[in-house]
């Protein structure tokens, strides 16, 4: 899965870019988004989080994975 973590910026497929802050969501501290295709600008699924192939390293920049030229998020987990 893709995991946008605090300080990565991610520019959605549709709106405005918006930064990734430390908040509370349904009362929970949250430190990051695991993102959908959709929400990273990789296409327009929003159908849940993105299943990447066995051969992702965990924790390596996504721009590498999907062969990007900008970091749109910043981990794979």
């Amino acid at each position: 899965m893709v995991v946008a973590t605090i300080g990565t910026t991610v520019h959605p497929t549709v709106g405005e870019s918006f930064p990734i802050n430390k908040s509370k969501i349904r009362g929970e501290v949250s430190e990051g988004m695991i993102c959908a295709e959709d929400e990273i600008g990789l296409g327009t699924d929003h159908d849940g989080i993105m299943v990447l192939d066995a051969n992702a390293v965990i924790g390596s920049p996504a721009k590498d994975y999907f062969k990007l030229n900008d970091d749109y998020c910043t981990k794979l987990a």
